[in-house]
């Protein structure tokens, strides 16, 4: 929210007042936990890589054979 009404505000100043509150607190606290269930996330899709291939190579086989052989 910017600053409003006749109060004049430094930019250094707006800046330590959102930190300040508990607005800015709890934003950057979800800021935290998405950031941390990101990188959770990306280590388990790596460290489960080639087992995710092998299933979706196996859907993707069994549906071009049902596709092909009509049903």
């Amino acid at each position: 929210m910017l600053p409003t009404g006749n109060k004049t505000y430094r930019s250094l100043d707006w800046v330590m007042d959102l930190l300040m509150r508990e607005e800015g607190q709890t934003v950057a606290e979800y800021a935290f936990l998405v950031g941390l269930i990101s990188v959770a996330l990306i280590a388990v899709m790596s460290a489960t890589r080639m087992q995710l291939r092998s299933v979706f190579s196996t859907i993707a086989s069994r549906l071009s054979s049902v596709v092909t052989s009509g049903g």
